[in-house]
């Protein structure tokens, strides 16, 4: 005869996993329509340009000899242009719908979008200058860099950095029950 609590146990795990996926769908369904909408529309723009900026002045930095107008980062060797495809946002907004289907509360979820939100944005950054040093010094590799490389290493990083936070989060959540538990 089958244990009943381990029945009970099994059914509200396979509940909860539904509901993430789900709510993970849901959410990934909202977030593309949205981004179809925006990515080509004029709402983007300022986003656009502070990326080009913030691309231009880190590549400075470095010591390349860049510019920008708008959004296309010039130099006399190599220039591109920030398109929305360019930034970090797909894989926040990924990230985002993972985080807000897991179960967690409102804090732990704005947290973790927020930390998350800015550590890709300083990934995408470190992708953006990295192909503007491949486009100047190996051009012939930018393009499996840019559309192969890349992509496969942001969506590690991504699954890495929702993974961390789950695994904190499950952590916490660990500490605070055993500490409820003795008291």
């Amino acid at each position: 005869m089958p244990d009943l609590f381990k029945v009970k146990k099994i059914n509200s795990l396979c509940s909860e996993t539904v509901r993430f996926y789900i709510i993970f769908i849901f959410c990934l369904l909202a977030f593309g329509i949205t981004y179809v909408l925006i990515r080509t529309s004029t709402i983007i723009d300022p986003f656009l340009e502070f990326n080009a900026l913030i691309s231009s002045w880190a590549l400075n930095l470095l010591g390349a000899n860049t510019s920008i107008i708008g959004t296309d980062v010039l130099s006399s060797t190599f220039s591109f242009r920030v398109i929305t495809e360019c930034t970090s946002l797909l894989f926040t907004g990924i990230f985002a719908s993972a985080v807000i289907a897991w179960p967690s509360t409102a804090r732990q979820k704005m947290a973790g979008i927020g930390i998350a939100a800015l550590g890709l944005f300083l990934f995408n950054l470190v992708r953006i200058v990295s192909l503007f040093y491949i486009g100047t010094y190996t051009p012939t590799t930018l393009d499996f860099s840019h559309f192969f490389v890349w992509p496969i290493i942001m969506i590690l990083i991504t699954i890495g950095l929702w993974l961390l936070w789950t695994e904190g989060i499950t952590g916490i959540s660990q500490i605070q029950k055993a500490s409820h538990k003795e008291a």
